[in-house]
């Protein structure tokens, strides 16, 4: 999730600095979400929606890195 989280977090560039930041807060959502699933997963699962959760989650703190970044530019720039 932290490498998901740092170049979607750094708009592809290695930036250590942004990833100092990005990393330990996807490793807390993670930590959090798990937390929260902890005794409502169904037996045999368990692996399945923990590698659904880091991709989902990893891509929203992506976003959220994307999005601080930027200043929150979602309008496409026309030549």
């Amino acid at each position: 999730m932290g490498c998901i989280a740092g170049v979607g977090g750094t708009d592809g560039q290695p930036m250590l600095m942004g990833a100092m930041i990005i990393g330990p807060f996807a490793g807390w959502v993670i930590k959090m979400f798990d937390k929260k699933m902890e005794n409502h997963m169904p037996a045999g699962f368990e692996m399945l929606i923990n590698n659904f959760s880091i991709g989902i989650l990893g891509m929203l703190v992506a976003i959220l890195g994307y999005c601080s970044r930027s200043g929150y530019k979602f309008v496409a720039k026309t030549p």
